[in-house]
């Protein structure tokens, strides 16, 4: 349960981590140490499982967006996104082919600025379904109230 009712500001805080805990991935070799060790990759993406942006924040954040009438929709969005991981993958081989591994890292850190930029700008800070669950709760709080003043 999202208690704070910020599914918004949830998604772009982890999203803005987890792109900064990838991009720090390569970061020793371009600053000219020795490549990542072992144990600095393990730290790496063990905090980034904290931050995963996939699966249920986004999953909740476009159910609760599309509403229950229209939450039929949800499996074209679905299909999109397994669409652009498709061919996502197959673009950051051809990156790695012929720029190097370490580009995938730029392009992908690029891409999760765009989508944070997006997100920002074009989503509501709050969903219909959020607003709804703070407004009942504003509602619980003034009734508790008015039953305290008598």
């Amino acid at each position: 349960c999202d208690s704070l009712q910020r599914k918004k500001a949830v998604a772009l805080y982890a999203r803005a981590v987890s792109t900064a805990l990838l991009l720090a991935l390569p970061m020793p070799h371009w600053v000219g140490l020795p490549r990542a060790t072992f144990p600095y990759i393990l730290a790496i993406m063990v905090a980034m499982a904290f931050f995963a942006v996939g699966g249920g924040v986004l999953d909740a954040y476009t159910l609760d967006l599309l509403g229950d009438e229209r939450r039929g929709e949800y499996g074209r969005y679905r299909l999109w996104l397994a669409v652009s991981w498709g061919i996502g993958n197959a673009l950051m081989g051809w990156v790695a082919d012929h720029l190097g591994f370490d580009y995938n890292f730029v392009v992908s850190g690029a891409l999760n600025l765009l989508a944070i930029g997006l997100m920002g700008a074009a989503l509501p800070s709050r969903t219909r379904g959020e607003r709804r669950i703070l407004q009942q709760r504003q509602l619980q709080q003034r009734q508790l109230q008015q039953r305290q003043l008598q």
